[in-house]
């Protein structure tokens, strides 16, 4: 087998194996079962993880533990702490609290202060600078509701379902930025050889770590095209699934300006107001229309945020 090939295959091995750590970081994930299910020896798999990722595999899934975490605290300002803990696969409490501080230096308490962007019970919640904002026992005047009625048809924000997708993707590691639009024009090129683009074809932008949480070198950052199921794919494309349901969903000019401030607007001002809360669903940027199957950059970015009601 030539160099090449062998590393296209261990990179999609590893990105296989990323993307089911994303979705089983509530169980037990020992060095062990992970390589079973890469089939690769443990020894082998450890060194494979490490020089396609940057970390070793016990790194990388702290890492999208506390990330998850990070989620969580933010995004429900009701559930535990020890719960949080639980569900994001620590055992205990302490070694939570270590491995968090350990990526943002800081507690996970004085984390959610900071960051927490949904209600409590209590009627409160903190915007991005950590200042609590009050509205006692649920009361909200008739001045307060025409503002919050326009700043609301202003966002543009919509509510559609979502149905369960199967993609072909390609993975950088890496800052986001301008190579995140290469790899786009990569896909287009891959998918245009196989009669894969048309008007009707829908794009994926996936972002999947926290640069809060993340260094920048180990960011992922996948552009994926949604295949339909009969589709024989051929065996060195990664392949995953996303799963369906509600999203809110902002349409942005294409230009890093403008998604960057849909991203801060939809986050910050519209999901604490809008009575959602963001579930645990892959968060994403969609392509859809004419410049899908061209050479021209999308015109428009839809941002999509899997919500779930209070």
């Amino acid at each position: 087998m030539k160099k090449i090939e062998s590393e296209i295959i261990y990179k999609q091995k590893v990105f296989q194996i990323q993307d089911y750590i994303d979705t089983h970081l509530d169980q037990n994930l020992s060095l062990s079962r992970i390589s079973k299910i890469s089939a690769f020896s443990p020894f082998h798999f450890h060194r494979i993880f490490k020089k396609v990722s940057g970390e070793t595999c016990n790194d990388f899934i702290q890492r999208v533990r506390v990330e998850k975490a990070c989620s969580m605290l933010t995004s429900n300002a009701d559930l535990k702490i020890i719960n949080i803990a639980l569900c994001t696969g620590f055992s205990t409490p302490s070694s939570f609290s270590k491995a968090f501080k350990k990526y943002t230096n800081m507690t996970p308490s004085v984390y959610r202060k900071k960051y927490s962007l949904i209600k409590g019970k209590n009627g409160t919640f903190n915007d991005k600078e950590g200042k609590e904002a009050q509205s006692p026992g649920g009361y909200i005047s008739d001045n307060d509701l025409e503002s919050l009625y326009i700043r609301r048809k202003e966002m543009n924000v919509k509510i559609e379902e979502i149905g369960k997708n199967r993609i072909a993707y390609m993975r950088q590691i890496g800052p986001y930025g301008t190579d995140n639009i290469q790899l786009m024009q990569r896909l287009k090129k891959w998918a245009v050889t196989r009669n894969l683009l048309s008007d009707s074809t829908i794009i994926l932008g996936i972002a999947h770590d926290d640069p809060k949480v993340t260094p920048l070198e180990k960011c992922r950052y996948d552009t994926c095209i949604v295949i339909p199921e009969e589709y024989e794919l051929e065996s060195n494309i990664n392949e995953t699934r996303i799963p369906g349901g509600k999203y809110g969903i902002m349409a942005v000019e294409h230009t890093s300006e403008a998604i960057a401030e849909g991203w801060e607007i939809i986050f910050s001002q519209w999901l604490p107001e809008s009575g959602y809360q963001l579930d645990d669903r892959p968060i994403f940027e969609r392509y859809t229309g004419g410049s899908v199957y061209t050479n021209i950059e999308p015109k428009t970015c839809e941002i999509c945020i899997p919500v779930r009601k209070l």
